[in-house]
């Protein structure tokens, strides 16, 4: 976010967010190598190329080039607001489509984050009494 903050006006957001793809890519490939245990030859077939294609290509860079787009086009503290709302969307969207179960884990989470999110825009100034000036 911090690179899409600085540059993001001044370069175009494509090109950016091509290079963050690249450089992802290369250090989850150099990492994936040295720690993860490779799969068999035989998995590699035509259909799992094109689904890991799909979901690195139409899911990841897609969804990063979105996310940058966005990102350019409001102030760093609105983005970073933004963003930190993934995780409770995550939840959100596991409980209601796949019917995870909430717990008051997960509701303390998000009872945090969102009044984090209220702190850091309001300030609670809305809770101090206003004065109203003597006539």
């Amino acid at each position: 976010m911090a690179v899409t903050a600085k540059y993001g006006r001044k370069m175009d957001i494509n090109v950016i967010t091509f290079w963050m793809f690249v450089g992802n890519g290369v250090l989850s490939l150099a990492t994936s190598l040295l720690f993860e245990t490779q799969a068999p030859l035989s998995v590699w077939t035509p259909s799992f190329i094109s689904a890991m294609a799909f979901l690195s290509v139409g899911c990841t860079c897609a969804a990063l080039l979105i996310q940058n787009v966005g990102l350019a086009h409001v102030s760093a503290s609105t983005g970073s607001l933004l963003l930190s709302m993934e995780s409770p969307s995550g939840v959100l969207f596991s409980v209601l489509l796949m019917g995870e179960a909430l717990t008051s884990r997960l509701l303390a989470g998000f009872a945090l984050i969102f009044l984090s999110i209220i702190l850091s825009e309001t300030h609670f100034d809305f809770l101090r009494r206003k004065s109203h000036p003597q006539l």
